[in-house]
């Protein structure tokens, strides 16, 4: 599990722990007071890239507004 250390808002933890896992890999990501799960699908401009399973939707999310990141 990551979460934003407050490093200047840019998520250095959250970005190295979504750097190591591969694409398709099932996550779960903490924004907003929420809690969103699917298949991981890459990081393009700072922005988490997630394939919403139950939804059948893609969802975006600003890296430097994440809170934290499982991987089970």
């Amino acid at each position: 599990m990551g979460y934003n250390n407050g490093y200047d808002n840019n998520n250095y933890a959250i970005t190295s722990i979504l750097r190591q896992i591969g694409l398709g890999t099932t996550i779960t990501v903490h924004f907003q007071g929420e809690n969103h799960s699917g298949t991981f699908a890459g990081i393009n401009n700072g922005v988490l890239v997630l394939n919403r399973t139950a939804t059948g939707q893609t969802s975006f999310f600003p890296v430097n507004q994440i809170s934290g990141i499982d991987v089970p």
